[in-house]
């Protein structure tokens, strides 16, 4: 190894020896309270990875201007060779070590900056602190019901997956409710909540979307369903009479027209293809005869049937307009169809209004809710 090649090995391993050994036992305890010059960047506040770097990447230009001028010097003595006994000789000397130099530096180059890992002090990005999460249990995906507002999660008072006819002890007592979904494998839940045993009067929606639902306490029932998020099969028809005839009118909403979920006021809403002899008068003449005739709408006992084909929950709800929160609810009455006894969940052949008047004070449906579910027969 020439002489050239000896020194700035020497020099290399010098300038990084300083750095691994004496920077860090000294520069790490005090502030680096030395005046550089502007061009080099380093001041007083300068952080240690930063003021590594830079001594590094001095070293490096040192190193490269140094076998740089020594090729300038070997290119002189070589043109001078012919004047000059033993110049050609020093020059190739001077190449070569030159040479070797260059090889030395790349080397260690590489070794810092790519090869060893252990070598990233010279990083200058700082490592952000990992947050660290609370611990928490993973809960069982379904509906939780709690005594207590604001859904303490260690004191809940019932859960279910499924529906459930009667809730048990905590009836009429719930205050808060929350959903938690299955979302590892595309399970998500929809709840209501209603007054009486197997699913009618008063309910309320848990709406899922809310991490906690505030919940009036009257429940006895829960029913739970499992939400579809692509409905595009069947679709919901109601007609205007009894066992799913089309002739004296009907009005279908398709599958994919439920979107996330169809909420609609029933007076909004007109059958269709209602011969005119049973059409509804709006307007008279003088002497009492019929002007003008339209087709009634699916307000309250105009519905006679409501056929169901495919996946979808039908709720009739009477919604008292004075009060809030038509989509979530609590709402006065609720009766869903296919109901708990309905086996094929086909919906109602023929709708027994006597029976949702006397339950409801008199009081009949004026909003409907359709809600696409899976696999609506559990």
């Amino acid at each position: 190894m020439s002489k050239f090649n000896k020194n700035l090995l020497k020099s290399l391993i010098f300038v990084f020896f300083f750095i691994f050994l004496f920077i860090p036992s000294g520069i790490f305890a005090i502030n680096l309270n030395i005046d550089y010059p502007a061009q080099f960047n380093i001041t007083g506040q300068t952080k240690i990875p930063e003021y590594f770097k830079f001594i590094f990447d001095l070293a490096m230009f040192v190193g490269f201007s140094a076998v740089f001028l020594t090729l300038v010097v070997a290119g002189v003595l070589y043109l001078l060779s012919p004047a000059v006994p033993n110049a050609r000789l020093i020059a190739k000397d001077r190449v070569s070590g030159a040479i070797s130099g260059l090889l030395i530096l790349a080397t260690i180059y590489l070794v810092i900056t790519t090869i060893n890992p252990a070598l990233s002090i010279f990083k200058t990005t700082e490592i952000s602190p990992v947050p660290v999460k609370n611990p928490t249990v993973a809960r069982q995906p379904g509906i939780y019901l709690y005594n207590k507002n604001n859904c303490p999660e260690s004191e809940f008072n019932f859960f279910s997956a499924i529906s459930s006819p009667d809730i048990g002890d905590s009836k009429q007592q719930i205050n808060s409710a929350q959903i938690v979904q299955n979302e590892q494998f595309g399970i998500y839940y929809i709840g209501i909540l209603f007054e009486n045993l197997k699913f009618w009067g008063k309910c309320q929606y848990i709406n899922p979307n809310k991490k906690c639902n505030k919940v009036e306490p009257f429940a006895s029932s829960l029913a739970v369903y499992r939400y579809n998020h692509n409905p595009n099969e069947g679709g919901v028809t109601f007609y205007r009479k009894p066992f799913f005839d089309s002739a004296g009118g009907s009005y279908e909403v398709p599958g994919h027209a439920t979107g996330n979920i169809y909420i609609k006021e029933l007076k909004e809403l007109t059958f269709n293809n209602v011969p005119k002899e049973e059409q509804e008068c709006v307007r008279w003449d003088k002497k009492g005869v019929c002007t003008k005739t339209e087709p009634q709408n699916l307000f309250a006992e105009n519905i006679a049937s409501i056929k169901i084909e495919g996946d979808y929950l039908v709720l009739l709800i009477y919604f008292d307009n004075d009060k809030p929160d038509p989509e979530n609810g609590p709402w006065s009455f609720c009766q869903a169809f296919g109901t708990f006894g309905d086996k094929d969940k086909e919906g109602p052949r023929e709708i027994k209004w006597e029976n949702i008047r006397n339950l409801n004070s008199g009081n009949l449906p004026n909003w409907v809710l359709i809600f696409p579910i899976e696999n609506k027969k559990n």
